[in-house]
């Protein structure tokens, strides 16, 4: 589950549980082929959905990934903003 019995977003958790997130962390090194490799798995399922969805379906899937983003990038900026003062 997304979000903890606190309504708390938790995406880091569900990544980490991920064997795609495993393997590319096995050895604590992030290649620039195994970001390759991800990206070209995200793709897929996102022509998988675009192919199984209606329009509005889809619509709501990229407004939520959209909106994943801003949260991710708002809580990095947020990290390096505290570890700087």
């Amino acid at each position: 589950m997304l979000f903890d019995e606190n309504g708390m977003f938790r995406l880091d958790e569900e990544v980490a549980k991920q064997s795609t997130f495993q393997k590319i962390m096995e050895d604590g090194i992030v290649t620039d082929e195994e970001i390759k490799q991800q990206c070209d798995l995200l793709i897929d399922r996102m022509k998988r959905l675009e192919q199984e969805l209606t329009p509005d379906q889809l619509r709501m899937v990229e407004e939520v990934l959209t909106q994943a983003g801003v949260l991710y990038a708002v809580c990095q900026y947020k990290e390096l903003q505290e570890f700087h003062h």
